[in-house]
């Protein structure tokens, strides 16, 4: 009767797995045709089995292609292809991907992706039986045998592997933070004896005490004042210019600060306050620097001027100007356009162009072209058909290879 039971549970696991192999491969568009075109001749290294997409043990893991090779109209080949022989880690958490003996051993995390269309809600008493010394993990290894999935066997390791880690790392926390509970205890008892001690030794005035009791025992050394051998005179005053001292029984003398005499102060000064003031451009009294007649329009010094007076200033300049014939304005026309002796953009010397028509005035980000002006107007990139690199060594959609349909 045993042996029975074994036989009808060993039928119904291949029957399984069968189903789901057939399912993965029409959900990947797997063909026989491109698995046996996928064959290579080279030996499996040891420990490796062959990853046949129509086994249970597969696992969609990416590696180099040697027979990609870049061409210059484009690439031959793909640049990676699954991997010909996988060989799992012993808890199935990593799986590992090569072409064959002698080539690269590519590595990548074992998930499972599957999604049931109903999945039960698991509760904490469901994960403690899943986990690492529950009573109940020898029927949960014995399960994962007779499925023969590696994908949920490396799931459920990494569970419990995590489930510890996280125990652990608990624990360090908690006994960290019971370490750090009994020193802050300790610092505020420490704190509060000090603050005890300062309000008794202020309340008896000790250091009061002591600074007497030590100048009675150490008097000081009377020393004589010290004076400098030459005379010093006394220094500036900060804010203003350097003036002798003004005795008690001397009279008191008064200085106009806007024409310099000893006779009355500047708020009775005869002179007006813009006949002692100087131009700031041309060094002359009786003007300032906005009715400067060497003023320049329109080069900086015009900033402290109304529009209206720049207007006019324009004009009056404009119109003593010599009137212009034909032929004067022909010339004009004909004129040739100044050029820089050096451009400021390309560095050229001589001359050879303006700056709107240097070749370097606007640049294509895209192809790296430059021209002058109006160049990325008239410019036209084309395609490039270069292979585009891609970010990760496994780019394959681990979506694309589940038995979404299975419960």
């Amino acid at each position: 009767m045993h042996h029975r039971t074994e036989a009808l549970t060993r039928l119904r696991s291949t029957k399984k797995n069968s189903e789901r192999t057939s399912h993965d491969n029409a959900s990947r568009g797997v063909t026989e045709r491109e698995a046996e075109n996928d064959e290579e001749d080279d030996e499996a290294p040891v420990g490796f089995i062959p990853n046949d997409p129509l086994g249970c043990m597969f696992y969609p893991i990416y590696v180099k292609n040697p027979a990609y090779r870049p061409t210059r109209s484009g690439h031959k080949g793909r640049r990676l292809r699954l991997a010909p022989y996988i060989k799992y880690s012993p808890d199935y958490t990593m799986v590992f991907g090569t072409n064959g003996k002698g080539h690269e051993i590519r590595s990548t995390p074992v998930y499972v992706g599957r999604r049931s269309r109903s999945p039960t809600h698991m509760t904490p008493a469901m994960w403690k039986e899943l986990e690492e010394g529950a009573p109940q993990e020898f029927a949960v290894n014995e399960a994962l045998m007779v499925e023969g999935d590696p994908r949920l066997h490396g799931e459920i390791n990494r569970f419990r592997g995590k489930r510890a880690l996280v125990d652990t790392l608990e624990q360090l926390r908690q006994g960290a933070q019971k370490q750090v509970t009994d020193i802050t205890k300790e610092l505020l008892n420490t704190e509060r004896d000090l603050a005890e001690c300062k309000v008794r030794l202020e309340l008896a005035n000790a250091h009061q005490e002591l600074q007497d009791l030590h100048r009675r025992s150490f008097p000081p050394i009377p020393r004589p004042p010290m004076r400098s051998p030459t005379g010093t005179p006394l220094p500036p005053r900060q804010g203003g210019p350097a003036e002798m001292p003004i005795l008690h029984d001397s009279e008191r003398r008064t200085c106009c600060y806007r024409c310099h005499s000893l006779d009355h102060t500047v708020k009775v000064c005869p002179k007006s306050r813009g006949e002692s003031r100087k131009c700031k451009r041309c060094g002359k009294k009786g003007h300032s620097k906005k009715h400067c007649p060497q003023r320049l329009v329109g080069q900086g010094e015009d900033d402290d001027i109304t529009p209206e007076e720049d207007v006019a200033s324009l004009i009056k300049s404009a119109r003593a100007l010599p009137k212009m014939d034909l032929a004067d304005r022909m010339a004009l026309m004909l004129k040739e356009e100044w050029r820089p002796e050096v451009c400021r953009i390309c560095g050229r010397q001589g001359g050879q162009h303006t700056e709107l028509e240097c070749p370097l005035y606007e640049k294509c980000y895209t192809c790296g072209s430059t021209g002058s002006f109006g160049f990325v107007n008239r410019h036209y990139c084309k395609p490039d058909d270069q292979v585009v690199s891609l970010d990760g060594d496994n780019d394959a959609d681990f979506d694309l290879y589940w038995d979404a349909g299975r419960e």
